[in-house]
């Protein structure tokens, strides 16, 4: 009956640009790669009863996270669902790109993009207009510099879905 987060991890995977395209491993797997990028991506599903702020609102500690600063499940149709996005901890400035169910059958499309600012909430946050019932996906990226000198950066992702019924 209380709400629960549904969680994913990837861990870090390298994949090189190769004259064949995208493949798994690095430099010394592909010597001909053009650069090499380790992905490491974050998912969390707000699932579960009653709103509990608290409970909702509370990062999880993903390097790479977006906070909902209120149960994103309660907003009406016509309405904004309010995040805060996260990395390692502080409050991150980027771009936010939002869609729902059944938007376009076109892969890495979205039906909202987004920039963050700051308000009396603090820095990070966005906003996202909801425009239609059902399942909605919150996207971010952040490339930051990899330890690893072969390897050109360290690409992290991560999204947040929560259903919408009104």
């Amino acid at each position: 009956e209380e709400p629960a987060w549904l969680v994913g991890h990837r861990l870090p995977v390298i994949w090189s640009q190769t004259p064949d395209g995208w493949k798994e491993g690095g430099p010394d797997a592909h010597p001909d790669a053009v650069a090499s990028s380790r992905f490491e991506k974050f998912s969390k599903n707000l699932t579960g009863g009653s709103q509990n702020a608290d409970f909702i609102s509370s990062p999880l500690g993903h390097k790479l996270e977006i906070v909902p600063l209120s149960d994103p499940r309660m907003t009406a149709i016509g309405q904004d669902v309010a995040v805060q996005i996260l990395l390692d901890g502080q409050p991150y400035s980027t771009s936010v790109l939002a869609t729902y169910a059944g938007f376009t059958d076109t892969p890495s499309s979205y039906a909202y993009y987004t920039e963050t600012f700051s308000d009396d909430r603090g820095s990070g946050i966005a906003k996202i207009r909801i425009t239609k019932p059902g399942l909605w996906i919150v996207r971010v990226a952040a490339d930051v510099p990899d330890s690893d000198a072969s390897v050109r950066v360290h690409n992290l992702r991560a999204t947040l879905t929560f259903d919408v019924s009104q």
